[in-house]
């Protein structure tokens, strides 16, 4: 779903997807695994003037699925769950001769594997973008900026 009106851009979307009956492995059991994942993401725009325009949005995904023992080609009752959530900003000021851009965001992520070698992970990520757009004849446009970016993760607990 999107939108506009006056100036104001919005947006929403969803998704999901499930499947169970199906195992990863074939036994005389066949345990079924399930696998699941939900998306959702939303935008806000506005239009400040004409050569400024800003957009906020927000992500989240889940998943959480079911799997079986690879190395022994056995059932097993494994499971791997994940969450990760984003919001991110972005601006633009523009003129026929230049464009400025900010772009900035921070992305988390939390995932737990249960199974014979379990784990939890953990992280994020921060990133910023400021560039800029030099229309400086027809076929040639200057592009500089700067752009920032920290990682963070713990891999086991």
């Amino acid at each position: 779903m999107n939108g506009r009106n006056s100036g104001i851009t919005y947006g929403a979307e969803f998704g999901h997807t499930y499947s169970d009956g199906i195992s990863s492995i074939n036994t005389e059991n066949n345990e079924e695994d399930k696998n699941a994942q939900t998306t959702a993401a939303a935008h806000l725009g506005l239009q400040v003037s004409d050569t400024w325009e800003i957009r906020v949005r927000a992500t989240l995904t889940k998943l959480n699925t079911d799997y079986d023992e690879s190395f022994g080609l056995q059932d097993a009752a494994y499971s791997f769950i994940s969450e990760q959530k984003g919001i991110f900003f972005s601006s633009k000021y523009g003129t026929e001769k230049s464009e400025i851009h900010l772009k900035a965001g921070r992305n988390s992520f939390h995932s737990e594997n249960m199974s014979a070698f379990p784990g939890v992970f953990k992280g994020q990520n921060k990133m910023a973008d400021l560039y800029g757009k030099f229309y400086l004849a027809d076929a040639i446009t200057a592009i500089a900026g700067l752009s920032f970016l920290e990682e963070k993760a713990q891999l086991a607990e």
